[in-house]
């Protein structure tokens, strides 16, 4: 991923959080960009991160953060950030999902 400007909306001030200190860290383009080429390396060959913001917030709770993505087309990511950690159960839910035929080839 080439560095270009990424432009940031954080309307809700979420770097404030003393309960979530890490939040700093997932709106930040360089760290962002960082880890993306670090676990989705297929995603940043062929797409520029354009946009960060921060979609929903409820104070020391959680978080939705959107990633756009340019390239051929728009790519947008979602990303939930919890302040109780990782939520295993929803993720073990949407991958039953996913490999039980709600996936990519449903229409």
């Amino acid at each position: 991923m080439t560095n270009t400007n990424c432009m940031v909306l954080d309307r809700f001030n979420i770097t404030q959080n003393p309960k979530m200190l890490f939040l700093q860290d997932v709106i930040s383009p360089t760290k962002v960009k960082e880890l993306f080429q670090q676990h989705l390396s297929l995603i940043t060959n062929k797409y520029q991160l354009v946009q960060i913001e921060v979609i929903r917030y409820k104070p020391q709770k959680r978080c939705l953060i959107e990633y756009t993505f340019q390239g051929e087309n728009t790519l947008v990511l979602i990303g939930k950030i919890r302040a109780k950690g990782t939520d295993k159960k929803s993720y073990d839910l949407q991958k039953k999902l996913w490999h039980n035929g709600f996936n990519c080839n449903c229409r």
